[in-house]
């Protein structure tokens, strides 16, 4: 130990506490630690985080993960989005799917001889079917 941190119990108390706190201050030097090699047991230990170069950077530090935060809620929105176009694309389909077998089976009601043979069953019409075929006039 050095002599001039060796604390004296003859010396003011106001003394005693700035030699004490000087002390500390050597001991947790961040350049002292930080000048040594780079250990994987440094970095797990914590020692990188009270670093000056870090402290230096912090506010990089928390643009990036803020940024990388934004970049992942993106991600799950566009996901989520993606996800319930899937569900409407399959809903439209079966929409298609519902309006052409209608539009068949009202094709298929509707047919001329589908209404005469409905309106002789349930219906005393003067509707029948032809049996000489149309005339085609011939213009001159």
């Amino acid at each position: 130990m050095n002599d001039e941190y060796i604390i004296n119990k003859n010396e003011q108390p106001d003394k005693n506490r700035e030699r004490a706190l000087k002390r500390i201050k050597d001991l947790s030097s961040d350049e002292d630690t930080m000048r040594g090699k780079l250990s994987f047991q440094r970095i797990i230990g914590g020692d990188i985080l009270v670093s000056e170069i870090l402290k230096k950077q912090m506010w990089l530090i928390s643009i990036i993960t803020l940024i990388l935060f934004i970049d992942i809620s993106i991600g799950y929105i566009n996901e989520r989005k993606i996800r319930e176009i899937d569900k409407l694309e399959t809903v439209l389909v079966d929409a298609k799917y519902k309006a052409l077998t209608s539009s068949s089976q009202l094709t298929g009601k509707t047919r001329q001889s589908k209404l005469i043979k409905l309106l002789e069953e349930k219906y005393d019409t003067i509707f029948t079917k032809r049996n000489i075929p149309p005339y085609v006039v011939e213009v001159n």
